[in-house]
């Protein structure tokens, strides 16, 4: 009888360390499992975090080179440059002489002297039957201006020198017409009251 106990003592012993064993490996895995998703969880947020991190920065980027570009944009407007050209005609007299380069800058600008403004310049070189240099100069001035109207002059000759020879045509606004890039008028006439000589002309500046 007691060595039937003692058996039966000793079977539920060897059963009870097996139950602990077996109850350490199922609390273990139990345990480590929760840490194990909530790093990956971790990690996933973080790797999400910083995908949008990365797309603000991305999107920062784009919106400086926009403003960038409108900044270039802007200066590039207001920075008007004189346009030139292919030359022209300008006719003095019974004379035609083709104009070899012009230049013209058709923004307002203030007047330097007589106060108003100017609303545009145009200028073409060239050289006459005699081989002398000349310069045509076309000018407007706004009504506010001391010299309201469309000037036209042309130097002859070094513009330095007492040999220098100028006419003038003094016209009403709208007489020098503007198409796209070209400037021109008709019917002028030009004056040279030190020769007291008066010219027909003309002139075409092709800017």
């Amino acid at each position: 009888m007691n060595a039937r106990r003692s058996w039966f003592l000793l079977l539920i012993a060897v059963l009870a360390l097996l139950a602990t064993a077996c109850g350490d490996d199922d609390g273990g895995d139990t345990a480590e499992q929760p840490t194990t998703d909530a790093a990956t969880d971790d990690d996933s947020d973080t790797a999400d975090d910083d995908s949008d991190t990365a797309d603000d920065d991305s999107s920062g980027a784009d919106d400086d080179a926009e403003m960038a570009d409108d900044d270039m944009a802007d200066d590039d407007g207001a920075e008007a440059t004189p346009s030139a050209g292919g030359g022209g005609t300008l006719v003095l007299g019974d004379e035609t002489i083709t104009l070899d380069s012009a230049r013209c800058f058709l923004e307002e600008q203030d007047a330097a002297a007589g106060g108003g403004k100017i609303l545009f310049v145009g200028q073409g070189s060239g050289t006459n039957a005699d081989g002398t240099e000349l310069l045509l100069d076309v000018s407007r001035y706004d009504e506010e201006s001391q010299f309201t109207g469309d000037d036209i002059t042309v130097d002859i000759g070094d513009p330095f020198s007492d040999d220098l020879v100028s006419y003038r045509a003094a016209a009403e606004i709208g007489t020098v017409q503007i198409d796209g890039s070209v400037m021109s008028a008709d019917g002028l006439t030009f004056s040279n009251f030190d020769l007291g000589e008066e010219l027909p002309g003309s002139f075409q500046l092709n800017c």
